[in-house]
């Protein structure tokens, strides 16, 4: 068997990678096709749905604004019929009366994820009414794209769903959550904290998830210090560089 080698470095291949070597060399270097995943495709409609409301100014309406919902259904509904129709998704979730077959495509056009967008825009408002304000002005801080490099020379592309500025002038990352609330990895917004100082010379200094599905306000946002999380990154994605050019692809 070859060493692979790596083009580039993502959050997404690390986590693969550390949970099941095999896995990772399967996906990213046999190319082996992955089954459609609902959850995935939800989520990422609802992102884009999110971004669709920064872009039409939704922090000044108190209403979910109309288009919002309607960019959701059309993306999700696109992806899909790209996927290859709602028989060829796997579908995931907790079953119910009203939704037998779980979380399935239906589900993913109900009230949950309206719920969800609404959910995010509160956040939003609420956002603004405590001090906390996009970083460069209000796109400048929605879905940024930070390319960096490893300590080897790897490009990396990270990809912060909100970039923040505190009260205090403190620089902080937020990440979108529409699975289980507590879910989230505090590793993940390492890696966002030290791709903008890597590519900005910038310091992040705290970080959270804010879960979409928690109806719960006390459920639906974490906050860390992510202080002593950035220095630990670089030795993580050194780790996982070193292990595929070492051929070490452990099946766990």
């Amino acid at each position: 068997m070859s060493t692979p080698t790596l083009t580039h470095v993502s959050w997404t291949q690390a986590e693969v990678y550390a949970g099941c070597g095999e896995k990772w060399r399967l996906q990213y270097v046999e190319g082996v096709p992955q089954e459609p995943q609902g959850a995935f495709l939800g989520g990422r409609a609802i992102h884009g749905a999110i971004h669709h409301g920064y872009e039409t100014a939704w922090d000044a309406s108190e209403e979910l604004p109309q288009g919002v919902w309607e960019h959701y259904v059309e993306t999700f509904s696109a992806s899909v019929t790209e996927a290859g129709g709602a028989d060829a998704v796997r579908w995931g979730g907790r079953k119910s009366r009203e939704f037998p077959g779980g979380e399935a495509f239906n589900w993913w056009l109900g009230r949950e994820p309206e719920a969800m967008l609404k959910r995010a825009h509160a956040t939003v408002l609420q956002d603004a009414a405590d001090g906390l304000r996009l970083f460069n002005g209000t796109m400048g801080g929605v879905e940024v794209e930070v390319l960096a490099t490893t300590g080897s020379g790897t490009p990396t592309r990270s990809y912060i769903d909100r970039l923040l500025v505190n009260a205090d002038g403190e620089l902080g990352v937020d990440d979108w959550k529409t699975g289980k609330p507590g879910g989230g990895s505090k590793m993940q917004l390492g890696l966002y904290g030290w791709a903008v100082k890597e590519t900005l010379g910038l310091e992040v200094t705290w970080g959270g998830f804010t879960y979409l599905r928690a109806s719960d306000t006390g459920k639906r946002h974490e906050r860390f210090d992510l202080t002593p999380l950035v220095p630990l990154v670089a030795a993580r994605l050194d780790a996982f560089e070193r292990g595929v050019a070492a051929g070490v692809f452990q099946l766990i």
